[in-house]
């Protein structure tokens, strides 16, 4: 029998989360959301993430992502940098109960990407 790893609970989002979020429209610069898009983005990253911001004194992951601009120049809203970080959760939900040998792989090339998402990479799975 393989052993899977799988994220920690509190990290799992529901399949009707998943579609909703998935249903917006893509995150760029020129997009605008409705109020009650921006407002499921919020409740989303509140959810799930603040679990994240407030473990230790280290920035928000909102706020790691706010630090960049648009390639095209433009500040970036802090919906949007929620975005980003949701997308990255939506993302590892799809990963849920890897083998160790996709785990291995995946957490060894995680390193090397952008600081909040190896910072959410390293909280949200149960390895122990």
């Amino acid at each position: 029998m393989k052993t899977t790893i799988s994220l920690k609970p509190e990290f799992v989002m529901t399949k009707q989360e998943i579609e909703q979020y998935n249903a917006l429209p893509d995150n760029l610069p020129d997009i605008k959301l409705t109020a009650k898009q921006i407002d499921f983005v919020s409740a989303l990253y509140h959810k799930y993430i603040t679990k994240i911001d407030n473990l230790d004194w280290s920035p928000s992951l909102v706020d790691i992502e706010m630090k960049e601009k648009w390639p095209s120049g433009p500040r970036m809203k802090r919906h949007q940098a929620q975005r980003i970080v949701l997308n990255n959760l939506v993302s590892e939900n799809g990963r849920n109960k890897m083998t160790k040998e996709k785990a291995l792989n995946h957490f060894f090339c995680a390193m090397t990407c952008r600081p909040a998402y190896v910072r959410l990479v390293s909280k949200i799975w149960n390895i122990g």
